[in-house]
């Protein structure tokens, strides 16, 4: 939450000093094409930085970042059912969905342990699809969830926030992280999780818009944009925990995993939100890498909300960007806390 010291320095200079940076809140009309039409979720959003091309954020009153997802209005202009919605936009990102070869699927389909309702699901999901449709796109957090505090295994809920220099929310379940997104909703915009289909919309978003990023870097091998384990990478800022998350270090103190605040290649390291400029693409930190992220998608197996696996997206600190590139995706038992995995939010 923005503290009374920092609404007053927005009110007095038109930015405040989150964490490392100054976050300048301008109010001004969004930049907008025939394909897409960035909105304001609340009255109280303003634009941060960025435009169409670079990756256009916006932060909300309490200073949570978001960034546009563009998805050109020209791909759903035909499409009005939730079959031809989702058909279309699958079509439009297929380089970035898995179909496993033992008859299982990533799909957007309820199951218990989600944090929502069946009807809610289904709700949301149409919600999402429509909202698409109508304004071309939607946003995701800037960063990862972060929490304000360390958490380890026997963490209880702490404060969080989609914010620079935050540690990532993790040892959660998909329920928490799903109870957690739905705070952040504002106006009438929902937020939530991703679901699966969003998750590769992002992808497909990076490689459209990115002039540095391919299919390949997104879908084979992401270790040069990512917190992995064979990826030497220079921290600007925030912490960094050799031990999942028991302890946390100053980026600039050496350890036998960081000199000269770089995280050596072979080496295991989580960071902190936005600590390095290596893994910034488009505006968006940490989009693979350093702790997977749950979605609402459902490993689909047997008749739909019978198999409880929450499907997880991206690669991890613990391992190389070649085995799970950004794009990668698995499953994990929707009740289950782990140190490697954390989640972000969308808006729509």
């Amino acid at each position: 939450m923005i503290t009374s010291e920092e609404r007053i320095q927005i009110e007095e200079n038109g930015y405040v000093t989150i964490g490392s940076r100054d976050i300048v809140f301008i109010n001004m009309p969004l930049p907008s094409t025939e394909e897409t039409t960035p909105y304001y979720p609340d009255d109280n959003c303003r634009y941060v930085e960025g435009d169409l091309d670079t990756g256009l954020v916006i932060a909300d009153e309490n200073g949570n970042e978001y960034v546009w997802i563009e998805v050109p209005k020209s791909i759903t202009k035909d499409a009005n059912t939730k079959e031809e919605l989702y058909n279309v936009l699958n079509t439009y990102s297929i380089d970035y969905k898995d179909t496993w070869d033992w008859g299982m699927d990533n799909s957007d389909v309820w199951y218990e342990g989600c944090g929502m309702t069946e009807e809610e699901y289904n709700n949301n999901y149409m919600k999402m699809l429509n909202s698409i449709k109508e304004n071309g796109g939607f946003y995701i957090g800037r960063y990862e969830m972060g929490s304000l505090e360390p958490r380890t295994e026997s963490s209880s809920a702490t404060q969080s926030a989609v914010r620079i220099d935050m540690y990532p929310y993790n040892w959660v379940t998909v329920e928490e992280a799903e109870n957690i997104c739905e705070t952040y909703s504002l106006g009438d915009r929902i937020s939530s999780l991703m679901y699966d289909i969003q998750y590769n919309l992002a992808c497909k978003f990076l490689e459209v818009k990115s002039d540095e990023l391919t299919v390949a870097d997104i879908a084979e091998n992401s270790e040069k944009w990512g917190n992995y384990s064979e990826h030497d990478m220079q921290l600007i800022r925030g912490k960094y925990s050799v031990d999942e998350g028991n302890t946390w270090i100053d980026f600039n103190t050496n350890s036998e995993a960081v000199e000269n605040a770089i995280k050596k290649n072979g080496q295991r390291a989580i960071i902190t939100t936005g600590a390095s400029e290596e893994n910034r693409v488009l505006n968006i930190y940490d989009f693979t890498g350093n702790t997977f992220c749950y979605t609402l998608g459902n490993f689909q197996a047997g008749s739909p909300g019978s198999f409880l696996y929450s499907v997880i997206r991206g690669g991890v600190f613990r391992m190389d960007g070649t085995y799970m590139a950004a794009s990668w995706n698995s499953w994990e038992d929707s009740g289950d806390k782990q140190s490697e995995i954390g989640f972000r939010n969308c808006i729509y």
